[in-house]
């Protein structure tokens, strides 16, 4: 078990944050994307995005997240 998917701290690059999260007790990852760079040519510049997806294995470690 990794410090990730214990849910202690997310993982933080330049291109947003990423963190396990639970939704309706469920476990989830969280990408919070950071803003285009002012040299990208795309339609969503000024727009940050924030998705969530149903995982069941951590992306770090590889452990089932479910029993």
């Amino acid at each position: 078990m990794c410090k990730f998917c214990e849910e202690k701290f997310p993982v933080i690059t330049h291109y947003g944050k990423f963190k396990i999260d639970k939704l309706s007790n469920k476990p989830v990852i969280t990408c919070d994307l950071n803003k285009c760079p002012s040299f990208a040519v795309c339609c969503s510049k000024e727009m940050n995005v924030e998705m969530v997806m149903k995982i069941a294995y951590c992306p770090i470690c590889g452990r089932k997240l479910v029993e």
